[in-house]
């Protein structure tokens, strides 16, 4: 007999659906409809997901003389700096080679201000970068902050 779960999940306006072979949990955010299936029956099931969203933060790269001169390790250290940020809850989400004012761009998410602020002052101790990190807010914060103004 052959089960799978086929998941409906609204997230930022988009809706998504995905059947998932075989029966496995996945975490998927916001409000989800799922349908348990099998060959000869079709079973619905609604439940709700709490979601917790980490703070997101943009971090402006600057390679220093040490960090250019030895660019070719740069692939290695940003492996070791993903590793880093997980060892403190983190992710990093995105990496863009920039040009202009800045060498790169780093979009990164963390449980707190505090794992951010560690996980740039250990990257920046080492030599090779000098980094600018802006706190980040999703739309829909910068539409609850706009619209609890006086």
């Amino acid at each position: 007999m052959f089960w799978g779960l086929q998941i409906e999940n609204e997230l930022f306006g988009l809706r998504v659906k995905a059947t998932m072979y075989p029966l496995s949990f996945a975490i998927l955010t916001g409000n989800l409809k799922a349908t348990l299936t099998s060959p000869m029956q079709w079973h619905t099931v609604h439940f709700n997901v709490e979601v917790t969203v980490m703070p997101q933060f943009v971090t402006l790269v600057r390679y220093t003389q040490q960090g250019i001169s030895k660019i070719k390790e740069s692939p290695s250290r940003f492996d070791a700096a993903k590793k880093a940020a997980e060892a403190v809850g983190g992710k990093v989400l995105a990496w863009y080679l920039t040009m202009g004012r800045y060498d790169a761009v780093l979009i990164s998410e963390f449980p707190t201000d505090e794992a951010c602020a560690k996980f740039t002052l250990s990257a920046g101790q080492l030599g090779n970068i000098s980094t600018e990190t802006m706190k980040a807010f999703p739309e829909q914060e910068y539409r609850e902050i706009i619209g609890s103004l006086p």
